[in-house]
């Protein structure tokens, strides 16, 4: 992709090329956005800017720029044998693939060992030792922290020197798509850039110019929510979406009958013994995707449903049925243990275990009275 040519981002760009033309441009920047809603492309268009349309930046080969990104703290693994210098070419091409790359898809890609994804003291303390180094061919030393969320107290103490006292012609590139989780040193010591989400007609032109067909991009950016990363993540796994909403209905339907019969709940822990056999990635996929459909039913309930986009699922499953069972009373709780399932996948838990009682609590919480 040629990122000196992306589409979107207006109103950053204004901002950000007049900080570059004038010389002004903040050492450290931290690009903020919304989850699925990737910065990456305007990342890259900053950089073509800087390095004048060098045909090496879109590559992601240039000398002078250096990326850091999340990596499996995979279990029974020391973090000496294991360093994003390692995993760099294939973090290359999952975004030449896709340069709307988020963070739950580059972990979903990469998480069947399991473990958590952080970005590790050392790999920090590498980068920052090379901005050190003076320019290869250009006029800067770039660093790009493609999830600022990621980094821990250690990796983010060393990267606070850096950012405090930087050597000159050196600037840093951050990114994040959960601010609250960056931790307040970085934060208030960075310039932020906002990022919300783009028109459909901004979508639609950005899906065709990644390849797909006029129907299909005006399909998916009626679906997008603002949000390429999110359309082309549809498009790219529309199989497994029509999957995961079988496998949604089935768990709401088998909880729904669960309470008064047994027969229900040997579904719900078949159906917990079934998820199991997926992969780490696909598990987390799935449990976001349920997490999104109780989002979208309160949504319902309280007459905001002009914001949901698709409100039929599989088997003629419909949300606005099911919603009036989702409120201020078991919204919280259903939400929270989705995500504790989620957080389990970065551990040596029994899986199993965790979805059998994922599937239980289903049961329990959409008995809950308003």
């Amino acid at each position: 992709m040629d990122f000196s040519a992306v589409v979107g981002f207006e109103n950053s760009k204004k901002g950000l090329k007049h900080s570059i033309d004038s010389g002004r441009l903040p050492h450290a920047q931290l690009f903020v956005s919304e989850e699925n809603l990737s910065t990456l492309p305007l990342v890259f268009w900053v950089l073509t800017q800087l390095f004048k349309g060098d045909s090496k930046v879109s590559k992601l080969i240039h000398p002078d720029i250096h990326l850091l990104f999340p990596i499996s703290n995979t279990i029974g693994v020391s973090s000496k044998d294991v360093r994003s210098s390692d995993q760099l070419n294939e973090f290359r091409s999952a975004v030449l693939e896709n340069p709307y790359l988020t963070y739950n898809q580059w972990i979903s890609k990469n998480s069947s060992a399991g473990g958590s994804f952080i970005i590790r003291t050392d790999d920090t303390k590498e980068a920052v030792q090379k901005l050190h180094l003076k320019p290869i061919e250009g006029s800067y030393r770039v660093l790009v922290i493609w999830g600022a969320e990621f980094l821990k107290d250690q990796s983010a103490n060393r990267l606070l020197k850096f950012i405090e006292e930087p050597p000159a012609g050196t600037l840093i590139i951050m990114t994040t798509q959960n601010e609250r989780n960056v931790l307040e040193t970085i934060r208030s010591r960075s310039q932020r850039v906002f990022v919300g989400p783009e028109t459909k007609d901004t979508v639609k032109e950005a899906l065709i110019n990644l390849g797909l067909s006029t129907e299909h991009a005006t399909l998916y950016s009626e679906r997008s929510k603002g949000s390429v990363s999110w359309a082309m993540s549809q498009y790219q796994n529309r199989e497994q979406s029509q999957d995961f909403e079988k496998r949604f209905v089935s768990w709401v339907r088998s909880a729904f009958l669960a309470k008064k019969n047994k027969d229900a709940v040997a579904e719900l822990l078949d159906w917990a013994e079934d998820l199991v056999k997926l992969e780490r990635g696909v598990q987390r996929e799935f449990l976001l995707f349920a997490m999104d459909q109780i989002r979208s039913s309160l949504l319902i309930q309280y007459r905001a449903g002009d914001l949901v986009l698709q409100q039929e699922l599989a088997e003629g499953f419909k949300l606005e049925k099911f919603a009036p069972f989702i409120h201020h009373n078991n919204a919280v709780d259903l939400v929270q243990s989705i995500e504790g399932a989620i957080s389990h996948l970065g551990t040596n838990a029994n899986l199993k275990m965790t979805f059998s009682d994922l599937a239980l609590q289903m049961t329990k919480l959409l008995h809950v009275p308003k």
